[in-house]
């Protein structure tokens, strides 16, 4: 057609006639109105079905009010999510050394919101920090950024294939956490290029509601927050590997750079924030001299987009280039004491 091919439909938005409202848990349910009422939304004062009508959570089918997929979702029982929607269940898996098999292992069938609760719990127990003095400033360096492996696991959750009967899997390695979901990355977004590719959700309902509800951007800033934050701290980005049917989030551990969170804090402290962009170079640079091509990859931007941006970032005293014509290399600046 002139308008191109129709969205595909969303399966979360999909009402479950086999379903009845007493499938949703009423302590999820007080959970989400908390949650409303934390964010002064009106819908916390709302009356029950009104609300859960506004979240995409209840649909009338025959006249009778329903589940949605996005519901049980977010605040079905056990119970009904194992006879509904069994591939809601999300695993952890917990590894002694960076390639020996789990030693410990537990399965949890839970709404969204609770199964996030406990893989924190989950995770949290086995999760180290380094305090590190910034000026006057005392920063608790983790070695798996609670934000950063919470928007992993919503990203995984917003993004995943809910039609595909595989379960998300969360394997927890002293070096390396991995979260990974069923479903492929959309056509045209490969790992090269997910930082710059506009927002894709397959899942628009449960992506609405999770919005709603506060638990994630709805202009698809999970990507950008994650990579700001482990560069921030001196850390490996966030790596993709995509395969046709599953997508699988590293979020690598390889310890942090002291001196190069100091030279992000002072430098923020000089200039304001930085732009992710410049987080990017810095993060590139930390290590040694590059040239523009390595750092337009880095950046994922064509060359004359990088020049342009470096020429902005030697214009603050950020980086001092070195050479000349093709030779040409960029370093980080020692910043004044």
């Amino acid at each position: 057609s002139a308008d191109g091919p129709a969205a595909p439909p969303d399966p979360t938005a999909r009402p479950l006639p086999e379903a009845g409202l007493d499938d949703l848990d009423p302590a999820e349910l007080a959970r989400l109105e908390d949650r409303l009422r934390e964010r002064g939304s009106p819908l916390a004062e709302a009356a029950p079905l009104e609300r859960l009508q506004a979240l995409g959570m209840a649909r009338e089918v025959d006249g009778r009010w329903v589940p949605s997929v996005t519901g049980l979702l977010l605040a079905g029982r056990p119970a009904a999510l194992a006879r509904l929607l069994p591939q809601a269940e999300v695993s952890y898996y917990r590894h002694e050394d960076d390639d020996v098999d789990y030693a410990f292992r537990e399965d949890l069938l839970r709404p969204i919101p609770a199964a996030l609760e406990r893989l924190r719990e989950l995770i949290q127990s086995r999760n180290r920090f380094h305090p590190l003095t910034v000026g006057l400033f005392r920063v608790e360096v983790w070695d798996f950024d609670v934000e950063v492996y919470r928007e992993g696991l919503l990203n995984a959750f917003v993004h995943r294939d809910w039609t595909a009967h595989a379960t998300v899997q969360v394997h927890h390695h002293p070096g390396r956490l991995e979260i990974a979901n069923p479903g492929g990355l959309p056509a045209g977004m490969t790992p090269a290029n997910i930082l710059r590719h506009p927002p894709h959700r397959r899942n628009p309902a449960l992506a609405a509601a999770l919005a709603r509800l506060g638990y994630v951007e709805r202009a698809g800033q999970g990507v950008d927050k994650m990579y700001r934050l482990m560069l921030r701290y001196g850390k490996e980005p966030p790596e993709y590997r995509a395969w046709p049917h599953a997508v699988t989030l590293v979020l690598h551990n390889p310890g942090f750079d002291a001196e190069f969170v100091r030279w992000v804090s002072e430098a923020q402290n000089r200039q304001g924030s930085f732009t992710l962009d410049y987080l990017i170079v810095a993060a590139a640079l930390r290590r040694g001299p590059r040239p523009t091509a390595e750092l337009a990859r880095a950046l994922a931007l064509e060359p004359p987009a990088t020049r342009k941006l470096l020429a902005r970032m030697e214009a603050a005293g950020l980086i001092v280039p070195e050479g000349q014509g093709r030779g040409r290399r960029w370093r980080l600046a020692p910043l004044p004491r």
